[in-house]
């Protein structure tokens, strides 16, 4: 995939998460309201609600680690960095990628197992007797997007582009 094409797929998944947030507010927003104005409970929308935060938080985990818009060690990097000392440097972000990509690769791995035995087994929740494994789905989603980020950091820091 080309970088531009690259760059217009993650803002699309970019808006999408954004899309997934705001759903989340008005879902939180009509469950205060159905439950505490009008004194009906929406039994759907606390699992709903769950489903749709699971997606965004993970998703947009790993689009935020893409575009190094997580915390890391910026301040030893940047010592580092002023003091010319790019080997250590080049070493610190490598392990920090390389710790990303083993501990999301293992996640992942558990997640994959996890999912399957719910597909297999027919699982459905208890409250929408929507399939169970719909909602670790938005975690597999972003753990292995985490992977393959990750890798390509790993990659480039090994290649001498970090």
């Amino acid at each position: 995939m080309s970088e531009k094409k690259g760059n217009a797929f993650f803002a699309a998944v970019e808006a999408f998460v954004g899309a997934i947030g705001l759903m989340a507010i008005l879902l939180a927003t009509l469950g205060v309201i159905t439950r505490f104005v009008l004194k009906i409970s929406i039994t759907w929308s606390d699992e709903l609600l769950r489903t749709v935060f699971v997606w965004a938080y993970f998703i947009g985990t790993a689009l935020l680690y893409r575009g190094a818009g997580l915390m890391r060690l910026e301040l030893v990097e940047d010592i580092l960095k002023r003091r010319g000392k790019m080997g250590l440097y080049k070493l610190i972000v490598f392990c920090q990628h390389a710790l990303i990509l083993a501990f999301s690769s293992t996640i992942f791995w558990y997640l994959y197992h996890f999912i399957a035995k719910q597909i297999a087994s027919g699982q459905k929740t208890t409250t929408s007797s929507t399939p169970a494994w719909v909602s670790p789905m938005g975690f597999i989603i972003g753990t292995g997007m985490l992977v393959l980020f990750s890798a390509h950091k790993v990659w480039r820091v090994l290649r001498d582009k970090a």
